[in-house]
């Protein structure tokens, strides 16, 4: 991806597909159209605790890069233009055996490096409020 930023910066001829529980924000989206004008933009809200998530059928058609946890075409045939998956964890154990991985050159990139400074904004805010709460 990073060498196509430099080759095609309004990103022409590639298309998103986040899947997620809940959709980005409307100015997320608009920030990321004015970097890249041309990147198709198709968001996809999960439903929560379905296991079997029930996707239109067209959903993978021309996706170049998809943004979800483990929400992934079930093979490489449905979706053939796939280059890049982008998970939103820090690991992909959970993924990792799907046979859209298997003999195939999408890459795979993980969100790893991006939670510990989360994780140390919630523990000082939790050791906060315990230590400040009143005795009961």
């Amino acid at each position: 991806m990073a060498r196509n930023l430099i080759c095609n910066p309004t990103l022409k001829g590639e298309k998103l597909l986040i899947l997620r529980h809940w959709l980005p924000p409307q100015s997320f989206l608009d920030d990321l159209h004015k970097a890249h004008p041309d990147l198709v933009i198709r968001a996809h809200q999960l439903k929560p605790d379905e296991e079997d998530q029930k996707l239109p059928s067209d959903i993978w058609e021309d996706v170049t890069v998809i943004l979800t946890y483990e929400t992934l075409p079930p093979t490489k045939d449905a979706a053939p233009k796939l280059k890049y998956v982008q998970l939103d964890s820090a690991g992909c154990n959970h993924i990792l055996d799907l046979p859209l991985f298997a003999e195939t050159d999408i890459k795979l990139c993980t969100a790893n490096g991006v939670h510990p400074y989360v994780i140390l904004q919630l523990t000082v805010l939790y050791n906060r409020l315990i230590l400040q709460a009143p005795d009961c």
